[in-house]
């Protein structure tokens, strides 16, 4: 991992291995939320992607993400895979 330009991960444990070896992450979020206290080791929060709130209001829904909302069973699409990208991007050019 300490040979990536950046990780893109979830809230797993590979996003915490890359952070740990100095590797930048791109986290992305689902049910959970960075607030919640799981951020990556010394990653900047710019570098979370979080569902949209305003739609899913209720997110983070638990603590591990394991609570499904009736209606949030497809919440993680709000995350539009071009801003993914474009974070990404941003990112390996710093």
């Amino acid at each position: 991992m300490p040979y990536l330009d950046l990780m893109i991960s979830m809230d797993s444990a590979n996003g915490h291995l890359a952070a740990n070896a100095g590797t930048p992450v791109l986290s992305l979020w689902g049910l959970t939320h960075p607030f919640s206290g799981f951020v990556p080791f010394n990653q900047p929060i710019e570098q979370s992607l979080t569902l949209d709130r305003k739609k899913y209001p209720l997110v983070p829904t638990s603590v591990y993400g394991n609570v499904i909302p009736s209606g949030y069973e497809n919440a993680f699409r709000s995350i539009r895979p071009k801003d993914v990208i474009e974070k990404a991007l941003e990112l390996v050019q710093k």
